[in-house]
């Protein structure tokens, strides 16, 4: 493999764990904001509705447009899209309509980063090494779903709500 499939794939990895830790930090922090469960049911809501409402034009865009540039732009506005929500989640007042669009934004971005994360692989690695690539980033992806959960609950233990700063 080369050593840039390597590079992708820790940063493919990385998202992912993100993700998930944003997910259950989220989660926990509104819960302690409001105290009203059906939020949290909002915060997944928001975050798969793009997945579905995007389906066909993120498959178009994939297809059409350099992969590479995508996931560049993907990591540059989710990172803009992640600042905002912090920025919300620190704020004296706690605005869900804010938040909820920002979460839908990150939902958005990710209904077009995931497609484009696996449909790279080609172009990363040669033809003989697809089926390994392929499975390797897809192992590595499920580990870091997998652990940010549990990251996030330690970090969350350890340092209190105050895991966006």
């Amino acid at each position: 493999m080369p050593i840039h499939f390597f590079f992708f794939l820790a940063s493919n990895a990385l998202k992912s764990l993100v993700v998930a830790m944003m997910s259950v930090a989220l989660g926990w922090h509104l819960y302690q904001a409001t105290g009203d469960p059906i939020h949290l049911a909002m915060i997944g809501l928001m975050q798969i509705i793009p997945v579905f409402v995007f389906f066909f034009a993120t498959g178009w865009v994939v297809d059409t447009f350099s992969r590479k540039k995508i996931l560049i732009f993907c990591a540059a506005f989710d990172a803009i899209v992640l600042c905002g929500i912090s920025a919300v989640m620190l704020s004296e007042t706690l605005s869900l309509t804010v938040l909820f669009s920002l979460i839908f934004a990150h939902g958005s971005v990710m209904a077009l980063y995931f497609p484009s994360s696996q449909a790279i692989i080609p172009n990363i690695v040669s033809e003989e090494q697809i089926r390994q690539a392929i499975a390797l980033s897809s192992t590595t992806s499920n580990v870091a779903r997998t652990a940010g959960p549990v990251v996030a609950g330690v970090l969350i233990a350890v340092i209190d709500f105050h895991i966006y700063t």
